[in-house]
């Protein structure tokens, strides 16, 4: 009887099955990150539009108060802020799904505040520019006017002059568009972030 020899791997073998392996890893690391990234934009959405709510019901029939500004942990105390957003190790701050402590309320003038994401990813400023002005202009709780990285780029309803022009066909926002809102945002990835994104509501 012949003897059978053992046989080992080659290490052309090894490297398809390494390659094959790094190939599938990838693929669940992106998917994973895809999917991360997707829950934090419509947290974010979410708490665009909690929080907004929450100070128009707080501030209903009053006015804010002189002088004028960061009026985040006053929000807290009074829980126009839920405490899901609040910063477990500054409870006097706020967070956003992207970072923490950057999320703040400030009052603009008697009846106008601004709601405000500072350091977030590039898809999530498109995603909060998208669907924070998914609404109709000039009713409560849609914003009066929209920034991006401090004021130097900025929207109002209607605005025929907007980084590209919103559709003045005098029914609000009518959804900002996609390219408007690309340009709105800093063109780069997440790495730390870089964008800021800001709403002005009026009560």
């Amino acid at each position: 009887m012949p003897m059978r020899r053992n046989r080992g791997f080659t290490l052309v073998e090894l490297a398809l099955v390494m390659g094959v392996i790094g190939a599938v890893i990838s693929a669940i690391w992106w998917s994973s990150t895809s999917t991360r990234e997707a829950q934090r934009q419509n947290d974010a959405v979410s708490e665009l539009q909690t929080v907004s709510q929450g100070v128009i019901a707080l501030m209903q029939g009053q006015t804010f108060k002189a002088p004028f500004g960061n009026i985040t942990s006053t929000m807290i105390t009074a829980q126009a802020i839920p405490s899901i957003y609040i910063d477990k190790q500054t409870p006097t701050t706020a967070d956003h799904p992207w970072s923490t402590g950057n999320f703040t309320v400030t009052s603009i003038s008697a009846r106008v505040f601004r709601v405000a994401f500072t350091n977030v990813s590039q898809s999530g400023c498109l995603a909060l520019l998208l669907q924070g002005t998914s609404c109709q202009a000039g009713q409560t709780q849609c914003p009066t006017e929209v920034y991006t990285n401090g004021t130097a780029k900025t929207c109002q309803p209607n605005q025929t002059a907007c980084s590209g022009a919103v559709p003045a066909t005098g029914i609000g926002w009518q959804v900002m568009g996609g390219s408007i809102a690309a340009t709105m945002c800093a063109a780069n990835s997440y790495t730390g972030g870089t964008n800021n994104v800001s709403f002005d509501f009026s009560l």
